[in-house]
């Protein structure tokens, strides 16, 4: 009868190192698997909220919801003649609430939080996300307030945005940014963001900074509406 080697100290250290090694070459690939999850549940949650809206359109005559983020308020009077509407800035789930199921639809799961808002750089605190601080990880588009905009006059509603991330950080895997300086080189800021859009076709998709700016000024036919800064 054979009897079975005993493994020497030697053998087992060998054994680890393989199994360290063959660790660290799969973690990566569990990240971004685990990474590219949670983005599909963004795409889809942002959908739900997109289809929300949708249904308060049937119930106000096709008009959109008069919200205003926080970020808006400071120059909402130097574009809406509508003083209720600037200074009262009501968020988006104020009016679509009672069409969600669940506050989740609101969360992106790879919201990092805020500290600067991408393209008006102006800085504001949402950590440690920006669903725990505000109860969205989202932006409405405020070019739907503050122009009185209606499913009518959108020209080419897969083309106009309606909800997008609140960073293109989040979905570009990059730290948040911290620069609120007017100094910024855009350029390399935005490099590889990536903003979940929901369109008022119903439709949801990744999209660049570039791609973005065009998507909010497509619901009144003007594409440089953000800000006249070369994007990437």
């Amino acid at each position: 009868m054979k009897v079975k080697k005993a493994f020497t100290l030697m053998e087992i250290l060998v054994v680890i190192a393989i199994l360290c090694i063959l660790a660290g070459l799969l973690m990566p690939v569990f990240q971004r698997s685990k990474f590219s999850a949670e983005g599909t549940v963004c795409i889809s949650n942002q959908g739900h909220v997109v289809r929300a809206v949708e249904l308060y359109l049937i119930d106000f005559d096709g008009a959109y919801p008069p919200a205003v983020d926080s970020h808006v308020k400071p120059f909402c009077s130097n574009i809406s003649d509508n003083l209720r509407l600037c200074s009262e800035a009501l968020p988006l789930r104020n009016f679509i609430d009672p069409y969600t199921k669940t506050d989740g639809l609101y969360h992106c799961l790879l919201d990092r939080g805020l500290r600067v808002v991408d393209f008006f750089q102006g800085p504001i605190q949402e950590l440690p996300t920006s669903f725990a601080g505000t109860g969205t990880s989202y932006w409405y588009n405020e070019v739907l307030s503050l122009t009185g905009a209606t499913i009518s006059s959108i020209r080419n509603p897969s083309s106009a945005a309606i909800v997008n991330d609140r960073t293109g950080a989040w979905h570009a895997d990059r730290p948040i940014n911290t620069d609120s300086t007017q100094n910024v080189d855009y350029t390399r800021l935005y490099r590889g963001y990536r903003y979940v859009t929901g369109f008022a076709d119903g439709h949801v998709k990744s999209i660049t900074p570039r791609q973005l700016n065009a998507a909010k000024g497509a619901v009144i036919g003007d594409i440089d509406w953000l800000l006249n800064i070369r994007l990437p």
